[in-house]
């Protein structure tokens, strides 16, 4: 078999981050966005070496082949026949590495993976949580808007409350109102009958008023005969008998005789 090449040689995941002081989280997170070329073996995760060097550098080295998913890599050892180069010997059947130190890794990536576990069930008991908090929240809000609906409704139902009784007090209003334009009405009336008893009336004076002119008149006249003839019958007072008889013949037929 040739040899591999410094960029194909893999290490276990647990390995790499202790020697390298990168956190397996980390390393679990290269490895599931493409940066670290990997493969498992059986539970055990084999990155490489210097695609973990290169992330931590910033630029992360291609693979020779140019693939760089997990997926790729995987695939790539499986058509080498599973022989990624590890240091100190080969991962399948390799002779160099002991049954402790094998089992030692396979914990370690156990322990990693248990503390993923954790940190996941962490996580979700925090989304959880907050989740909670917003239900929480969510009900206590929906609680006020209860409230405020409730004290909203009791405002309208009062708001009606008085609206049906300016509506009532409207009507009667309305109702007073409509007798006292008939009591108005009723009042003209009666102010035009008055007004036209008072304009007879004014017309029956003024006829009074001419008929005691008249009288008055003719009384004045009645009172001039009646002097003149009293002084008539003093003149014949002062005549013969027959000059009086004579007189008297006269005023007794008038003066037109």
């Amino acid at each position: 078999m040739a040899a591999d090449s410094p960029a194909d040689i893999a290490e276990p995941l647990a390995t790499v981050a202790t020697r390298l002081g990168v956190p397996q989280r980390t390393l679990y997170d290269w490895r599931r966005k493409g940066l670290v070329r990997s493969h498992k073996q059986g539970r055990r995760v084999f990155v490489v070496v210097a695609d973990v060097e290169a992330a931590l550098r910033g630029a992360p080295q291609k693979a020779s082949q140019g693939a760089r998913a997990p997926v790729a890599d995987r695939q790539a050892a499986s058509a080498s026949g599973g022989e990624w180069r590890v240091a100190g010997g080969e991962v399948a059947g390799a002779s160099g590495e002991s049954a402790a130190t094998v089992a030692s890794g396979r914990m370690a990536e156990s322990v990693a993976e248990v503390a993923e576990l954790r940190a996941a069930l962490a996580e979700a008991r925090a989304e959880r949580d907050a989740e909670r908090r917003l239900v929480a929240a969510a009900e206590a809000e929906r609680d006020r808007a209860i409230e405020s609906a409730a004290r909203q409704e009791a405002r309208l139902d009062r708001l009606l409350g008085q609206f049906a009784e300016t509506s009532a007090q409207l009507q009667t209003a309305s109702r007073g109102m409509l007798m006292a334009r008939s009591e108005l009405e009723e009042a003209d009336r009666a102010r035009a009958e008055a007004e036209e008893e008072a304009q007879k009336l004014d017309a029956a004076r003024a006829d009074l008023e001419d008929t005691l002119v008249r009288t008055e008149a003719e009384r004045d006249r009645l009172e001039d005969e009646r002097d003149t003839l009293a002084r008539e019958l003093v003149e014949a007072e002062r005549l013969s008998a027959a000059e009086r008889a004579a007189a008297i013949a006269r005023a007794l037929r008038g003066p037109s005789a």
